[in-house]
């Protein structure tokens, strides 16, 4: 696992998505956790964005990359094949 440890969650201050686990290679200040309520992954993104890329990322907890890129085509290939 390359990525920071889920669970990912939002953080103080506008757009923060932040984690419990350290962020390896993270932005400077990443470890300001009294200020951003968590390990700083990502900052300055809409409150929007951010719960989408939370719930994408803790969704997909445990899986490998390779897993998640199968199960998105298998859900796309059904996905054709639905009739209204």
């Amino acid at each position: 696992m390359n990525h920071t440890a889920e669970p990912w969650r939002v953080g103080k201050g506008y757009g923060a998505v932040v984690a419990d686990a350290k962020v390896r290679d993270g932005p400077i200040g990443a470890d300001d956790v009294h200020s951003y309520g968590g390990y700083l992954i990502c900052e300055s993104t809409t409150k929007d964005n951010a719960r989408r890329i939370i719930a994408c990322v803790n969704a997909c907890a445990g899986l490998t990359e390779q897993e998640i890129k199968l199960a998105v085509k298998v859900w796309k290939t059904k996905r054709r094949n639905i009739v209204l």
